[in-house]
């Protein structure tokens, strides 16, 4: 049987980084998003450090690529993440998918959501971070599902006010 190893890697970033949910990155790449200016605004011109997990990018291809067909936005996309500075990309691994699972069919939420939860509550377990990792995000429906669950360890940040939320 193959054998395929992926070694580990420390992942280095700012304490106060932010997790991007996808809608940033659409806003951010799609002009015609009402968030647009806003979202360019969190990315190019405040003093964030970005962790992009790899799921958000496939959801933020998905949307651009193919729902949209706006392939040209989307590799405006990846441009930018692929350039030093910007973001950080940041792998999922198995444990988490399963956990984001079981959470999917527990509350009935996005799966990318569940992720990035699972993921902002191990980094901020992991790296004792305090206070816990911050989501970006314009859609916080479930993630206020996701917050109250007492494994779970995260908070939001809201890009138009610039401020946390929970």
């Amino acid at each position: 049987m193959p054998c395929f190893s992926v070694l580990p890697t420390d992942i280095h970033f700012a304490r106060h980084a932010l997790i991007l949910d996808t809608n940033i990155l659409v806003a951010a790449f799609l002009p015609s998003d009402t968030r647009h200016c806003d979202a360019r605004t969190l990315l190019q011109e405040l003093d964030f450090e970005f962790l992009v997990p790899f799921c958000v990018v496939v959801e933020m291809w998905g949307f651009l690529c193919g729902s949209r067909k706006r392939r040209d936005y989307a590799l405006s996309c990846l441009s930018w993440l692929s350039s030093p500075g910007n973001a950080v990309l940041f792998p999922e691994s198995d444990e988490l998918f399963r956990r984001s699972r079981r959470l999917t069919d527990k509350l009935q939420v996005d799966l990318v959501d569940a992720l990035l939860a699972w993921i902002a509550t191990e980094v901020t377990k992991r790296c004792r971070i305090k206070p816990a990792m911050r989501i970006a995000t314009y859609d916080k429906k479930d993630f206020l599902a996701c917050v109250r669950q007492p494994e779970l360890t995260f908070r939001l940040f809201d890009p138009e006010t610039l401020e946390d939320q929970y």
